[in-house]
């Protein structure tokens, strides 16, 4: 049985068949389901599409310049989009658990619950299984930060990149980092506002990519808007 099967037959697909997507009003009848496969959907941004705004043939091209294929992203990205959102369904924002890998005591919000589902349905032999278990849990780190530097004007410092990426991907080498950023690209379903997409991508470039070699063009709303 294939990831996305595995997935979709489980328990937790089920739920979120059920629940209504808090994107939306509950009135318009969108699932978590309709938005996971939403959000799977928006990965066509790493291949040619009709009516492709510029700048994805320019992202595609910072791609290949740092040795990063869009095949090799799809693979890990498709199980993150169809799972990231997922613990949702369970989730108790005032509850304190233990996290699933390091035992410490977190809150059972979304992210660790997701991290749990991909725990339990992801092969032990997955390919890539703990660079997308890790984008699983950290994919809310960006709007979290960035709403952070809307409070403070404080954006996290040069170590803080570093860490992120290195957790997301061992080598420390920028690919973790590429990795969520194009995946805040496709997560834009039931979102009003993209403003945290591109500072994302702005800072990632001046705090680390940069110094990398793997800087990435960022978007304008135009160009994200073009995915829906």
């Amino acid at each position: 049985m294939d990831i996305e099967s595995i997935i979709k037959t489980s328990k937790w697909w089920k739920d979120a068949e059920a629940m209504p997507d808090r994107h939306y009003s509950e009135a318009a009848g969108v699932t978590l389901a309709n938005h996971l496969e939403a959000v799977r959907r928006n990965l066509r941004l790493l291949q040619p599409f009709e009516g492709r705004h510029p700048y994805y043939l320019q992202l595609q091209t910072a791609l290949e310049s740092s040795g990063i294929t869009p095949d090799w992203i799809q693979m890990l990205l498709g199980p993150v989009a169809l799972l990231h959102d997922i613990g949702k369904v369970r989730e108790e924002k005032k509850v304190e658990g233990l996290h699933p890998l390091s035992e410490k005591a977190v809150m059972m919000r979304h992210p660790i619950l997701g991290l749990i589902a991909a725990l339990e349905l992801l092969p032990d032999h997955l390919p890539g299984r703990e660079t997308i278990l890790a984008l699983i849990e950290e994919h809310d780190t960006p709007y979290s930060w960035y709403r952070q530097y809307e409070k403070t004007q404080q954006i996290p410092k040069a170590k803080a990149w570093a860490q992120l990426d290195r957790k997301i991907d061992a080598r420390g080498d920028g690919t973790g980092l590429v990795l969520l950023s194009i995946f805040k690209i496709a997560d834009i379903d039931g979102h009003e506002s993209l403003a945290d997409v591109s500072w994302f991508i702005e800072n990632a470039n001046e705090y680390f990519l940069h110094e990398k070699g793997k800087a990435l063009p960022v978007p304008d709303r135009v160009a994200i808007e073009s995915l829906k």
